[in-house]
């Protein structure tokens, strides 16, 4: 279940005006049979609660390469031009209309003669579980990770997402995994209090309108997300890269896969949908679509399984329901997903989160690069190739790179050098080669590769 990649109103006077757009039009939101509600002004979000410094890795370029080194990263992630400051930062955002608090790794570079201005990078992590426990923020990967990317020259808001947090008292509200709108709403105020908290601290690190957006597997779902949110619900963000990698597309698609795998997917994709149950706020319980025999009665136990308060892996319970069960789903919606329907309101969660599906109306179309794993056992390939077509389809422009023998992790650490250079060349100016765009390439080996196993 754990899958960590440890590659691992202020705002406005802040910026520079010369960036600003005009809002979109208004986003949909209480979709799929919620209650009605009305997004919050940006005012009232993306201001900084509290904070606290890292000094750990108060680093200089030297510093921040040694950390790299020792944890096997030096070669995909150095050498770093920049030092680094570090925050964990707790701070303003909203769910569902109502004002909530979230955390984020808030990473600025220093310790190094600055450019005037410097773009901004939202990264957006993996699974890492579904309560407080797993909040990146407070692990020292997880800050290392973002003060990585910050030494590289970005401005960097990782946030946590709602539900895992990694600052202050708990939040009493559950992990709405792999759902896009709360993520990226969540996403965008973290970027907007990262600045914030620059502003307040002195750093020398000033931001450019220039933003990037970057994330790997429940990440890469949410780098999508996020880049479709922004011109409508942070419009004064110019986003000129996205790189979801390992990125779940279509989660219709799927779930079709997941129901008959007895891997990682099987467990993460009941996880899904129990969030989305929990977020939507319908059915009333599991029924139906959960096993709930005795003596796990999983249906009606998946949220003490999903949401410990001392733990962040439900994994070892999950699989050992699987192994005495067989499977987590019960008969009649196994069905229903192989055929492509399990009715309402599963299919239109499932539609919504969907990014080639989603009803959020695109606004700007910045390029975009996806990184995959040959093997990769939790999104596999195809529907990773089927979605990137779709997308082109649409009109996006898409560079897919293939690692060879990748599995679903070494998807995204092995092309981590493709990706930078990539991303360095978007924020350089550099067009995406029109040649690359929307092709499926054959897997090929990627920078971070085992020499001894990858051959093409």
């Amino acid at each position: 279940m754990r899958v960590l990649l440890l590659v691992a109103a202020a705002l406005l006077l802040i910026l520079p005006s010369t960036g600003c757009r005009d809002p979109e039009p208004a986003l949909p939101v209480a979709l799929c049979g919620m209650e009605s509600y009305e997004l919050l002004p940006a005012e009232e979000v993306g201001g900084v609660v509290a904070s606290e410094e890292v000094t750990l890795l108060d680093l200089d370029a030297a510093g921040i390469d040694g950390l790299l080194a020792a944890g096997g990263l030096a070669d995909v992630l150095g050498p770093s031009p920049y030092g680094a400051r570090v925050f964990r930062l707790r701070y303003r955002t909203q769910d569902r209309g109502v004002v909530r608090e979230a955390t984020t790794v808030a990473a600025f570079p220093a310790n190094a003669d600055l450019p005037a201005e410097l773009p901004l990078l939202i990264y957006t992590h993996g699974t890492t579980g579904f309560s407080d426990p797993c909040a990146p923020s407070a692990d020292l990967g997880g800050q290392l990770l973002a003060a990585a990317i910050a030494a590289r020259g970005y401005i960097v808001a990782a946030p946590d997402y709602l539900g895992l947090t990694g600052l202050g008292e708990t939040v009493d509200l559950r992990h709405p995994y792999l759902i896009g709108e709360p993520t990226a709403i969540a996403s965008w105020d973290a970027l907007r209090a990262t600045i914030a908290l620059g502003a307040a601290e002195g750093v020398e690190a000033v931001p450019s309108h220039q933003t990037a957006i970057m994330g790997a597997s429940q990440g890469g779902h949410a780098a999508f997300f996020t880049a479709r949110y922004g011109p409508h619900y942070a419009p004064e963000f110019d986003i000129d890269a996205v790189l979801p990698s390992i990125p779940p597309i279509d989660m219709r698609e799927l779930m079709a896969f997941g129901v008959d795998d007895r891997g990682g997917i099987h467990g993460l994709l009941a996880a899904m949908l129990n969030a989305y149950r929990n977020w939507y706020g319908a059915p009333a319980s599991m029924e139906g679509v959960l096993v709930n025999d005795a003596p796990h009665n999983l249906a009606d136990n998946i949220d003490t399984l999903m949401y410990p308060t001392d733990a962040c892996d439900a994994g070892d319970e999950l699989g050992a329901i699987l192994q005495a069960s067989g499977s987590l789903y019960e008969a009649d919606f196994t069905e229903g997903m192989r055929g492509g329907s399990v009715g309402e309101p599963w299919d239109c969660y499932l539609e919504v989160n969907s990014i080639n599906a989603a009803p959020i109306p695109r606004g700007d179309d910045p390029p975009f690069f996806v990184a995959a794993g040959e093997l990769d056992e939790l999104v596999p390939l195809v529907t990773v190739t089927d979605g990137v077509s779709e997308l082109c389809a649409s009109g996006y422009g898409i560079e897919l790179l293939v690692c060879q023998d990748a599995n679903h992790v070494q998807g995204g650490t092995w092309s981590l050098r493709e990706q930078l250079d990539w991303l360095n060349a978007r924020m350089a100016g550099e067009p995406m080669d029109p040649a690359r765009s929307c092709e499926i390439p054959a897997p090929s080996c990627c920078s971070g590769s085992d020499p001894a196993v990858c051959t093409s």
